[in-house]
């Protein structure tokens, strides 16, 4: 209770001696089919809402942008033609180059808040604003870290005494959520407990999840396993038709993450298979197809795809027999652009300036294998990508040009970066997204979120492989550069 004590009196949660004026903006009425968000702010310069209809782990992937630039200190967003609970999120920009965040706060059509944020802080306040204070409250309270440092560890204990850790964490947010009964609505209150509860399963399952792929001997496993099936393996997925489990991004990440540590655990426990991560990719698959509830089924098979970084021709099979059965139409655009990144699709024709301004085009390299290398200054796996690149480059095959795309914000830092060498080499074409950044079009096309990202295209422009490397972090140097040379050599016979 000492914990919960702290939580609840910690200085971020409210902003004190605000203007009574405060109180009186927060109360405009919206109506029943959309939501308000209003505020003031300190010193931002600009502030994002990024709303989610669907509540899944997708908001950063598939999801759409508001941006305002604040005058006055003021913003003001009006989302229209709700008929549904609404993922929100605001990020707010300072000149400095740091942020605050307010990360997927639930509203439900018809609320409206008004909020005061600080650079290290945020109050809520209008009709809607127990809502927004109580997920505030609730997010205050941190899921517990993964896996121990420790390899002699006893796994079957430790993951006994972090499964105790995760209820603790569980049971705060719940007393958090008791105790604004009857002050939320009854559907709100029921989301969020919903939310919680299937946080809690999840964050279980990734922990196990954890241990069994890192880099342990098989005795440590073996507990893994032992402590799995003694607790875990004969729960029955909940596959009630229930309205609330829509909206819920933990009760889909928690049937994703079983599933996988069913096929995980029984493939282990079988020594005489060996199985590739694609096998059991396959596995789930194809148990998610066999989910009772269809609208649970869509939404389960859409994040499935959505986490996917690799689309080998039998995914890209699934990916098309999955989209002639969507019915949703916010979860069909999202196929759809997954779809932009499998192979034979049309590659996104750009064009961008290159270090002397010069425009290129994807279209000036028709005939010719393209390998694309996407990279920030300051990423830190991104050196590691431009060093298995380097000297395939150095090969100048005549056949293949090597394109360099930056999303650096700041052409003075785009240009100390490639005269460094780090990240590039005059071996290849060196482009930058101006001052687009991560909101290019070519980085939202392909909805790139983690650098480096590599896309080979071929001779006749369409997609080969989209991050071809996906074990980078696990391969040797020979192993990236071999693989790499072997996916330029495969798209270079597609016809």
């Amino acid at each position: 209770m000492k914990t919960y004590l702290s939580i609840l009196t910690n200085p971020l949660l409210f902003i004190l001696f605000l203007s009574p004026l405060l109180l009186m903006a927060g109360q405009k009425t919206s109506r029943k089919n959309e939501i308000i968000i209003e505020g003031k702010t300190d010193s931002a310069y600009k502030v994002d809402l990024v709303i989610a209809s669907k509540l899944m782990d997708l908001i950063n992937k598939f999801s759409t942008s508001r941006s305002i630039t604040i005058k006055d200190g003021r913003f003001s967003f009006h989302i229209p033609g709700l008929q549904e609970p609404t993922n929100t999120r605001l990020i707010f920009y300072y000149s400095s180059g740091k942020r605050f965040v307010l990360d997927n706060y639930l509203a439900e059509p018809g609320d409206s808040v008004y909020i005061q944020q600080t650079k290290k802080a945020a109050a809520f306040f209008g009709r809607s604003s127990q809502n927004f204070i109580c997920q505030f409250q609730i997010s205050q309270i941190k899921r517990p870290s993964g896996i121990t440092d420790s390899d002699k560890a006893d796994l079957y204990k430790e993951s006994e005494k972090k499964v105790k850790t995760i209820d603790s964490c569980y049971q705060l947010k719940k007393a958090v959520l008791d105790g604004y009964e009857g002050r939320l609505s009854e559907r709100m209150y029921r989301l969020l407990l919903t939310e919680i509860y299937y946080e809690k399963r999840q964050s279980e399952y990734t922990l196990a999840k954890s241990y069994l792929s890192s880099s342990r001997d098989s005795i440590q496993k073996s507990a893994v396993i032992r402590y799995y099936t003694d607790h875990y393996l004969s729960d029955q997925l909940d596959t009630t038709v229930s309205n609330l489990k829509l909206y819920s991004k933990f009760y889909i990440e928690y049937v994703l993450t079983k599933l996988e540590l069913d096929c995980i655990t029984r493939f282990l426990q079988n020594p005489a298979i060996r199985l590739s991560r694609s096998d059991i990719k396959n596995a789930v698959y194809h148990e998610i197809v066999q989910h009772r509830n269809n609208l649970l089924k869509q939404k389960i098979l859409t994040s499935f795809f959505a986490k996917k970084t690799v689309i080998t021709d039998s995914v890209s099979k699934q990916i098309e027999e999955t989209a002639k059965k969507i019915t949703d139409p916010a979860l069909l655009e999202i196929i759809t652009i997954i779809q932009r990144r499998t192979k034979g699709a049309k590659a996104f024709e750009f064009s961008l300036p290159d270090s002397k301004g010069k425009i290129i085009r994807l279209t000036d390299f028709r005939g010719k294998v393209v390998v694309l290398d996407f990279w920030y200054t300051g990423c830190g796996a991104c050196p590691g990508m431009a060093s298995v690149i380097k000297p395939i480059a150095k090969k100048k095959d005549s056949n293949v040009v090597f394109i360099t795309i930056s999303i650096d914000k700041d052409k003075k830092t785009w240009l100390e970066s490639l005269q460094s060498g780090e990240y590039s080499s005059d071996d290849e074409i060196n482009l930058y997204t101006e001052n687009q950044g991560d909101k290019s079009e070519i980085i939202r096309h392909y909805r790139i979120l983690g650098y480096p990202m590599v896309i080979v295209i071929t001779r006749l422009g369409k997609i080969y492989a989209v991050d071809p490397l996906y074990d980078f972090f696990i391969m040797s140097k020979m192993d990236r550069i071999s693989s790499l040379e072997k996916s330029i050599a495969d798209a270079m016979k597609e016809e």
